[in-house]
């Protein structure tokens, strides 16, 4: 995701509106051996950042992040004709909570897309 922005036309996917679970790497590694060394961590649980954001809060926050310019919105029908269906991935919104894991006392490092931004783009450089 970061090409287009290093470009100089990075900017939201369609409206930027819909919902989207994200994890910093490290959070999901620790998330994962959390769960595997906990006895009584059984069934499905949701590997994503406790503060969902929106694909426009994403997309600011990473240009923002980079130093770069927001502008160029990816038109809906666009990534339809170039993806076919598998673009409904790209717009249906999904929030999903951690809540089981949370409830578990799992403490997470990176809570907020800002600073697990600036920590991936810090370490990448």
């Amino acid at each position: 995701m970061m090409l287009p922005y290093k470009l100089g036309v990075g900017g939201p996917i369609g409206d930027g509106a819909q919902y989207m679970p994200w994890i910093h790497l490290l959070d999901m590694v620790r998330g994962i051996v959390f769960l595997l060394e906990t006895d009584h961590a059984v069934g499905p649980y949701n590997l994503c950042a406790p503060h969902a954001v929106s694909n426009a809060t994403f997309s600011k926050t990473l240009a923002s992040t980079l130093g770069r310019p927001h502008f160029l919105m990816t038109p809906k029908w666009a990534l339809k004709l170039a993806m076919g269906e598998s673009s409904c991935l790209l717009f249906d919104s999904v929030r999903a909570k951690p809540k089981k894991l949370t409830e578990m006392g799992f403490n997470f490092s990176f809570p907020h897309i800002d600073t697990a931004l600036k920590n991936i783009i810090t370490n990448a450089r």
